[in-house]
């Protein structure tokens, strides 16, 4: 009697192995493992969000009520982790106050004082506040209803942009 083949099927993650041949489902693609090899190093290519993808994808938290998820965009100090939770804490109730947040315009400002770790936009932002938000230590938290004027400091935090400042004036 001859000896079976034996077919060994293992699925790790997304990978599958089929005896002595592998391989890897990306996408709704079946490739082989130097296919796979070939298209992991382009996809290690794609750009990282640049500064500006930053700001949108923050105004679109803040809009979707995503306040947590806004507030881990702003770059925290790195005193304590007593003092950070504090600061994602106060950001997030910020934000948790604004019931609607839409970019109308996003521009770059202050090229002159941009550096490889620090850039600088303007936006308009039309801003509807939470009504109950008036009572905050600073009114509204310093939003109006209606367009609103800001400028957005980003700099670089372990090589990603971060909001480090969003400001009434340049």
């Amino acid at each position: 009697m001859k000896n079976p083949i034996v077919i060994t099927l293992a699925i790790v993650g997304t990978a599958a192995i089929i005896g002595t041949s592998s391989y890897f489902i990306i996408g709704s693609k079946t490739t082989n493992r130097n296919q796979a090899s070939n298209q992991s190093s382009q996809e290690e290519n794609v750009p990282l969000p640049q500064d500006e993808d930053i700001i949108r994808n923050f105004v679109n938290l803040v809009e979707e009520g995503k306040a947590n998820e806004a507030a881990r965009m702003m770059k925290i100090s790195e005193n304590s982790p007593d003092q950070a939770n504090s600061e994602l804490q106060t950001w997030a109730v910020q934000f948790a106050n604004i019931l609607s947040f839409k970019l109308l315009k996003l521009e770059k400002s202050n090229e002159n004082e941009w550096t490889s770790q620090k850039h600088i936009y303007k936006a308009l932002l039309d801003v509807k506040m939470d009504p109950r938000s008036a009572e905050a230590p600073i009114p509204y938290y310093g939003w109006q209803d209606g367009k609103n004027t800001r400028w957005f400091v980003l700099e670089k935090a372990d090589n990603t942009w971060k909001i480090a400042q969003i400001a009434t004036g340049s």
